[in-house]
């Protein structure tokens, strides 16, 4: 019985109970500049997996000392107030990293993670953004990094507001399955280097196991009923 089970969430661990994978797959990253505000100019999302009083949305947990702003500030769904970087969060004296962590209880499988976007926005610098992106799914407590983003310093216009967008995709549509929680991770930066992160999205789906991984679950199944039965006989 406890073999069975633990072979249960290795499958779901490995991702075949969760959805399309391909050895063709690769994440795209796409970052884009902007000169004309301080993280408006892009669309953030207000009912993404991560944001603050959706039902797929579990916890928050975040390390590190920040110079200003708390950690909600990340999945609120908003940039915050132009000029105050306390609505946002940064930190330029440690690395620090933020884990959020979605509501399994209904979803059981875990979720499919199809994009995800960090905005990051300030006068003049902070908003070269980089961290790493890590994930954990359903059956299994390690994260596994996904890649790292190190933003190039993009030309600054003196006198003016800075904004930066990160996009990830997939070229399968899928980053990754069966996920159960996010990670981001920020190395320790110089002041003018550390971005002023405004708003994270993490957009996706419940994830739907496919026919072929029903079938292995309704396999199982009859493998526990035939053991219980077997012990009474």
């Amino acid at each position: 019985m406890i073999i069975l089970r633990t072979t249960l969430l290795g499958l779901l661990a490995l991702g075949i109970l969760g959805g399309s994978g391909s050895a063709d797959a690769a994440i795209v990253q796409v970052t884009t500049y902007d000169h004309t505000s301080q993280g408006s100019f892009f669309p953030i999302s207000t009912d993404d997996l991560i944001n603050t009083g959706q039902a797929t949305f579990l916890s928050q947990d975040t390390t590190g000392s920040a110079n200003a702003g708390v950690p909600s500030n990340l999945n609120n769904g908003s940039i915050g107030t132009t000029g105050v970087s306390a609505t946002g969060y940064w930190d330029h004296s440690n690395a620090w990293m933020t884990t959020f962590n979605l509501d399994t209880s209904t979803n059981t499988f875990g979720y499919d993670i199809t994009e995800i976007n960090t905005l990051a926005g300030w006068t003049v610098a902070n908003v070269f953004q980089n961290y790493e992106l890590l994930v954990s799914v359903v059956g299994d407590a390690s994260f596994t990094s996904l890649a790292t983003l190190n933003m190039l310093t993009p030309a600054l216009h003196a006198g003016q507001d800075h904004s930066t967008q990160s996009k990830w995709t997939d070229t399968t549509g899928v980053i990754a399955s069966g996920v159960d929680a996010i990670r981001f991770e920020f190395p320790n930066e110089p002041n003018f280097l550390a971005a002023i992160y405004r708003e994270i999205d993490v957009i996706g789906v419940a994830t739907v196991p496919e026919p072929s991984s029903l079938a292995l679950l309704a396999l199982a199944s009859v493998s526990m009923l035939f053991g219980f039965r077997k012990r009474e006989c």
